[in-house]
């Protein structure tokens, strides 16, 4: 056959120029070393999700531009006295330090909080600091006001404590590192302490201290999940195999492998995101899986009486050629990753597959090599570790003795548990809340709490309302319907209050004619007054809140809806509600929250493509590998199963589950199906040479050996990430073991079932 023809012409050429492909080996290490500190570590929103061509976020980056980010920073922070001379000089210093930062935009706190009123016979404005400062008898009176005002009730003073909170708006810049948000979180905090603030009484929250705190967790994960993953995989291949060669053999290799990955990926784009970071270590255990398979081929080889050549060439070539169709299936499920409409699953979808390749391609060139220079090994039922040889080999004859003897009833028990997936998998409901990415004890979940419980809940929604003409916002019919439509907002649970310049007018009218005067309705003049009034306040009173022409006016949604597809959801509501502004209106609903929610259903579109691709694709590739459309088609259900028991396990023991736990499926099923792959063909392989029977026989112990040893490195390799506090490494430690362990059961139960009766030949 073409494959193990090439692959032996392969061997002979390595084995016989083995210091000139060692040199070669090494000038491309070489040169993959010098180009590793060419990285740039960078993640932004726009370079992780949206890309350049987005036009909702593209849409968000006008607006912001013009009104101000959602990107705020808020900190809680416990005082005895809000407004005491010593809050308020602490929350000047701060604010005079922060905005140094040429990040920084706007701090907000009740020391520069305004107020409008009568200010001797006048309507002026004064600061409630000031107005603190020159009253200490008047606080309880001015903490009143505060609390009840449209604007600043419920966000600058705790309700029912004397906490305070301190808002930190950015400039907005889309192409705003991630990376840096955790330092620039620590900074603003230092700030705080160095302003006199408690430490300890300092709680950071909000969308922006989350998302800092999520990279933290990763960034502190990733760096400790690879050696910790080496080390896991390295102890499973020495338990396996008993002796420290193959442990060698697979380090190398994988090592090797992982470094010209890291290089091919940041030759081709620099700037890598942190989501990046977790390719060294899938190309780790991918590595592992076909160096393991070459060596327990070549250890039985030898233990059927073949010499050392003999040995190598046919384990290299046997088991390579299953090695090749288990890469290009398992490049598969990454590459289809790239259907994901976001440019960072996209970019680990393609280095994945390269680093597949390449590692396949190290394997059939380095493990010949130096299993030809290292001693002949002894028999691998000798040593400590033997009872492991010993206990597999009955194992592997009561499997064959079960699935060859009673082969129906393994198959109704699959299509059983087959069933139960399906349903299982259908309870799924897909919800993603950012906060629930990290451990319930993480500090940022702390302070979420303790945010919660002191202040209204903000996961914002801004809605800019778009006007024809040049009466604009000020039109008295228009502006009527604002504020109807403002306080049907307020009534829906989801909301806990909303902020516009309608509450900007509110307070200039209350200061003009008193508290129990009713608000409205107005004539344009009357309107025109009050804003006038309120361009008194100075240039930025208004600039948050509608534009210079008073053709556009924003609206900011507090909602308590912490998911994304709830607030994707609740902005739908919002945009549905808007057409009570009149048909010659226009209004977006926009903001970080939602924008992610409505990316949510491409991402999850493109999940399903992916996953349909690499299902189609894959089918193809093992109906060409087995030349054989029924065994192609027969032997895709074994690999569906894993995937389908993930999905019965979100289903069954969680209520919602996060959009990253759908990455699971595609590396499960290309990964997964490697096993099959190699039972199948080895199974082909003998049933030329021996009854049905006898073939499934040998091809347990010929294969069966190399598919639970892969499948433990697998195991082992995936399980440090339970250790992560981080939910996307966290599920991938939990779920994708289950995978590898359902993908064992179908591959030495289901297939070699399939095999007997013969559905599968």
């Amino acid at each position: 056959m073409m494959v193990e023809r090439l692959l032996t012409h392969l061997v002979r050429f390595v084995l016989g120029h083995r210091l000139l492909v060692v040199i070669l080996v090494g000038l491309v290490s070489l040169l993959s070393l010098s180009i590793l500190p060419r990285a740039i570590i960078a993640s932004s929103l726009q370079s992780m999700f949206f890309g350049h061509e987005h036009a909702g976020y593209n849409s968000y980056l006008e607006r912001i531009s013009k009104f101000g980010t959602d990107e705020i920073f808020m900190f809680g922070i416990e005082v005895d006295d809000p407004l005491s001379a010593t809050t308020l000089t602490r929350l000047d210093t701060f604010r005079a330090l922060a905005l140094a930062n040429p990040e920084v935009r706007t701090v907000q706190s009740v020391a520069n909080l305004q107020r409008v009123g009568l200010v001797g016979d006048t309507i002026g404005v004064r600061n409630f600091g000031e107005l603190a400062r020159e009253a200490p008898d008047d606080h309880d009176a001015l903490l009143a006001e505060i609390r009840g005002d449209p604007i600043a009730g419920g966000l600058f003073v705790s309700a029912d404590h004397p906490d305070i909170l301190v808002m930190v708006e950015n400039q907005p810049n889309p192409a705003r590192e991630a990376e840096d948000g955790p330092a620039y979180v620590a900074g603003l905090r230092a700030q705080l302490v160095e302003a006199g603030f408690d430490n300890a009484k300092i709680h950071p929250a909000g969308f922006m201290a989350i998302m800092a705190a999520m990279i933290a967790a990763s960034q502190d994960n990733l760096a400790r999940m690879f050696p910790l993953v080496s080390l896991a995989l390295l102890l499973a291949v020495y338990l396996m195999f008993g002796r420290f060669w193959p442990v060698f053999v697979t380090t190398l290799s994988a090592l090797v492998a992982v470094l010209w990955t890291s290089a091919f990926t940041i030759y081709s784009e620099p700037t890598v995101n942190i989501l990046m970071s977790i390719l060294p270590t899938f190309v780790l255990i991918i590595s592992f899986s076909d160096v393991v398979h070459i060596c327990s081929a070549y250890l039985l080889n030898l233990e059927s009486g073949a010499s050392k050549h003999d040995a190598i060439s046919n384990a290299t070539v046997e088991v390579g050629a299953a090695c090749l169709l288990t890469s290009i299936t398992t490049a598969v499920g990454f590459f289809a990753l790239t259907f994901v409409p976001a440019p960072a699953f996209q970019n680990l979808g393609l280095a994945a597959a390269v680093g597949v390749v390449i590692a396949f391609g190290l394997a059939m060139v380095i493990v010949p090599i130096f299993l030809s220079v290292l001693p002949t090994p002894s028999d691998w039922h000798a040593g400590r570790v033997g009872w492991v040889q010993d206990a597999l080999d009955r194992l592997l004859d009561g499997l064959a003795d079960l699935t060859t003897t009673r082969p129906w009833p393994v198959i109704a028990a699959f299509c059983v548990f087959f069933a139960v997936c399906v349903y299982g998998s259908s309870r799924i409901n897909i919800e993603t809340k950012f906060a629930e990415r990290l451990d319930e004890n993480n500090a940022a979940r702390v302070d979420a709490r303790y945010m919660d419980a002191r202040f209204v809940k903000a996961s914002l929604i801004d809605v800019y309302i778009d006007t024809p003409d040049r009466s604009g916002v000020l039109d008295a019919t228009r502006f009527a319907k604002l504020v109807a439509f403002e306080a049907e907002l307020e009534t829906w649970p989801e909301v806990e209050k909303v902020v516009s310049f309608v509450d900007l007018m509110r307070v200039t009218h209350r200061s003009v004619v008193g508290d129990g005067a009713e608000f409205g309705p107005f004539d344009d003049a009357a309107l025109a007054q009050m804003m006038v009034l309120l361009e008194m306040q100075g240039p930025d009173a208004l600039r948050s809140f509608v534009d210079f022409e008073r053709r556009t006016a924003r609206l900011t949604v507090y909602s308590n809806v912490e998911g994304i597809v709830g607030q994707f959801e609740l902005r739908e509501r919002i945009r549905a509600a808007g057409v009570s502004l009149g048909d010659d209106v226009t209004i977006e609903a926009t903001g970080v929250g939602p924008l992610m929610g409505a990316w949510l259903d491409d991402i999850l579109a493109g999940q399903r493509r992916g996953l349909g691709f690499s299902l189609l694709v894959i089918m193809l590739l093992l109906i060409v590998g087995f030349r054989s459309v029924r065994a192609g088609v027969v032997s895709m259900v074994p690999n569906v199963v894993p995937l389908l028991a993930a999905g019965a396990w979100c289903g069954f023991f969680w209520t919602d589950i996060d959009s990253d736990t759908l990455i699971v499926a595609m590396i499960a099923l290309g990964i997964g199906v490697d096993d099959t792959i190699h039972f199948i063909s080895r199974y082909q392989t003998e049933l030329r040479r021996r009854d049905r029977i006898d073939a499934i026989r040998e091809t347990f112990r010929y294969s069966g050996r190399g598919i639970f040893i892969t499948t433990f490195v697998f195991v082992v390799g995936f399980l440090p990430a339970m250790t992560s506090e981080y939910y996307t490494i966290w599920v991938m430690g939990l779920l994708l073991p289950v995978c590898f362990i359902v993908a064992l059961a179908a591959d030495v139960l289901f297939v070699p079932a399939l095999c007997a009766v013969g559905l599968i030949r």
